[in-house]
């Protein structure tokens, strides 16, 4: 619940969360990508544009268990491009 507030995201949850289930050959990227919660490029006028890429590199060498880490990286830019339309919108609604 903390990193969905990290990114701004203000969930409402009944008292009884059910699990999310994630297919076992998407946890390295779920993982990844959760531990690049702050590294975020950040424009001017306060949106995001994107994940730092260079960061992303050396947190995916530095994870010796992932074997495919081109298709890890295919991923985890599919949960960024959904990210930013969220994180962005939200930021949207600020200046409205």
């Amino acid at each position: 619940m903390d990193d969905l507030a990290f990114f701004g995201i203000d969930v409402n949850l009944p008292e009884e969360t059910p699990e999310l289930d994630v297919y076992q050959e998407n946890w390295p990227a779920v993982m990844l990508f959760c531990s690049l919660s702050t590294q975020w490029n950040i424009i001017a006028m306060g949106g995001y544009s994107g994940l730092n890429y260079p960061a992303l590199k050396i947190v995916l060498d530095m994870t010796p268990d992932i074997k495919d880490s081109y298709q890890v990286f295919l991923d985890i830019q599919v949960m960024e491009r959904a990210a930013l339309k969220v994180l962005n919108a939200k930021q949207d609604k600020q200046y409205e």
